[in-house]
């Protein structure tokens, strides 16, 4: 099981978010605010990818300090003719994954190994 990650995720534990959220997008997109400074400084966001907020996380990850808040902040659909569940649409997310995982590879040794695993889940069919 992956360690719970709480409160104020400042410089200090920059790493432990980081190698958590190279295991799995743990930040539900509509659950986030953050600065419009922060997103530019960035580099703004990828339009290219079909995974664009989980891209965000990484680069905002590795540049800032991140607040958790527990609790529910906001309430999540999931319907059966939602994109989601479309075979294209996955085809789709592994793509900008293998993209945004391969864009990170080689800035940190000890987050090459995660990345190495999250490849070779990727590749067995799970996201």
């Amino acid at each position: 099981m992956l360690p719970r990650l709480d409160g104020l995720i400042g410089p200090d534990r920059r790493y432990e978010f980081m190698s958590r959220m190279l295991q799995e997008n743990v930040v539900p997109a509509p659950a986030v605010a953050m600065r419009t400074s922060a997103v530019r400084n960035a580099g703004g966001w990828d339009e290219s990818l079909v995974f664009e907020d989980y891209d965000m996380w990484l680069k905002l990850g590795r540049q800032y300090g991140v607040a958790y808040t527990p609790g529910v902040v906001t309430a999540y659909r999931n319907l059966p003719g939602s994109m989601s569940h479309a075979q294209e649409w996955h085809a789709a997310m592994e793509g900008s994954l293998l993209r945004i995982l391969d864009g990170i590879r080689g800035s940190d040794a000890g987050w090459d190994e995660i990345i190495r695993d999250r490849i070779a889940r990727i590749g067995a069919g799970s996201l």
